[in-house]
């Protein structure tokens, strides 16, 4: 049985969840109310609760607008800085050459960042919490990897493991406390996949962004000039950290602080957040990773590509695994909802169309339909007749009402279209259709 939505299946089986489904809507077009509702996520004008954070959930998408962003920022500020270089013979503009070197190495980390973020179903982390945790995260877990290095001096890059892992660990934990300090609030597994991919982001950007930084020619004291030998290794060194953050330090930290959030108890940090399986496999596999990729290689021959290979699988196995765990712990929160079962023994049955002889339990207070991805019964774009969010079904008090949302086709109910935000009473045995009689229900009750 095909699954209406990624709804659904979150209910149905979360351990099946696929990057597929979550990347699906990636490439499709969307509005621009769909930028203002990803924005407001963690915002006073946001209302996700334990009874509908997964219906008001959406599938990440925006993640691959800042990507495109800014990777043609990126090629603007290479552009400018070439031809300052070669026209103009010009290499010491400061502010350009601090863009050069910061604004790069960032951009794919920062992405990686975005699209963990977009799957944070609670919504309780706000954007601009985010880019505090990915400053404040990223100088931290620097300052904490140098202080256990100064500590347990480490040597080849190979063991960096050692000193980088637990930096990171620690400062991840810290804030992730902070996010249901004082509030008393139940902090969830993949709010911790959120914070650990904002530490880890914010370390690799900081990290190669020092890289390219070092490869700057200081000619004197207040500034650093950039000639034409030292732009072209900075560019080259930029772009492959940059293709290479897909298996670098969002991917190393984020599992791992999920598997630590996932079993804390409300919102307290105790040894079995650490003492479990989870975190055992997901922090060996990060640690295993890491060391693999710092394996030293003299070119990119068939051992580097064996290493980057194997080095991916690791990581994003590792989050797929702990990402499972985190949906199962939100389905389970939402079935021990109460508000989640109001009408246990209603359900809607497909007469005709896209849903035709199948039935769907009213499981929440609300049910929408349409083609956008995040309506509970999800049709296929470009269903003749359907609009993005075409109605929904509402349950208040013990009984259910059906609204049309401003369809062009409209809501037919008993054969009367309905005007447009009004809810109208159903019971059992009533037939409703969307645009036309091909796409019809009836109300059962058992």
């Amino acid at each position: 049985m095909a699954y209406t939505s990624i709804y659904d299946k979150i209910l149905r089986n979360p351990y099946k969840i696929t990057w597929l489904d979550l990347f699906s809507d990636s490439l499709k077009k969307h509005s621009r109310q769909d930028m203002e509702y990803a924005m407001i996520a963690g915002t006073s004008m946001d209302s996700a609760t334990e009874s509908n954070m997964l219906q008001k959930w959406r599938k990440p998408w925006l993640f691959r607008a800042i990507l495109i962003g800014g990777i043609a920022i990126s090629f603007i500020i290479f552009a400018i800085v070439y031809v300052c270089i070669q026209l103009f013979e010009i290499s010491h503009i400061a502010a350009l050459n601090l863009l050069f070197v910061i604004v790069p190495p960032i951009v794919v980390p920062f992405a990686l960042m975005v699209f963990f973020w977009e799957l944070n179903v609670p919504r309780n982390i706000s954007i601009y919490q985010l880019l505090g945790y990915f400053m404040v995260g990223g100088m931290l877990s620097i300052l904490a990897t140098l202080i256990v290095d100064i500590v347990a001096p480490q040597g080849a890059a190979s063991l960096a493991p050692f000193s980088e892992e637990p930096g990171k660990l620690i400062v991840a934990v810290l804030l992730i406390k902070m996010v249901g300090f004082g509030k008393n609030r139940k902090v969830y597994g993949i709010t911790g996949l959120v914070i650990g991919a904002a530490v880890g982001a914010g370390f690799g950007g900081f990290e190669s962004a020092q890289y390219a930084y070092n490869m700057v020619d200081w000619v004197q004291v207040g500034g650093f000039y950039i000639w034409e030998e030292a732009f072209e290794a900075i560019v080259m060194n930029e772009a492959l950290r940059g293709a290479f953050a897909v298996c670098g330090h969002t991917l190393f930290c984020a599992p791992y602080a999920a598997a630590v959030a996932l079993h804390m108890n409300g919102n307290r940090i105790t040894k079995s957040c650490f003492q479990n399986r989870d975190f055992y496999l997901t922090f060996a596999a990060s640690f295993i990773a890491h060391f693999i990729w710092n394996t030293r290689t003299e070119s990119y021959n068939a051992f580097f590509a064996m290493k980057l290979a194997l080095t991916i699988a690791i990581l994003w196995f590792s989050a797929r695994y702990v990402l499972r765990k985190c949906f199962a712990q939100l389905a389970a929160a939402a079935a021990s909802n109460p508000r989640d079962n109001l009408l246990p023994n209603m359900k809607v049955a497909g007469i005709s169309g896209t849903f035709a002889n199948r039935a769907f339990g009213i499981k929440n207070t609300q049910v929408f339909f349409g083609t956008d991805s995040g309506c509970n019964l999800c049709y296929p774009m470009g269903t003749a007749g359907i609009n993005e969010k075409h109605c929904e079904i509402l349950v208040q008090n013990g009984h259910m009402y059906l609204a049309d949302l401003g369809s062009t086709y409209g809501t037919y109910l008993n054969g009367v279209q309905l005007p447009p935000k009004k809810g109208y009473l159903l019971k059992t045995g009533d037939v409703f259709y969307l645009g036309s009689k091909g796409e019809s229900f009836r109300i059962e009750g058992v």
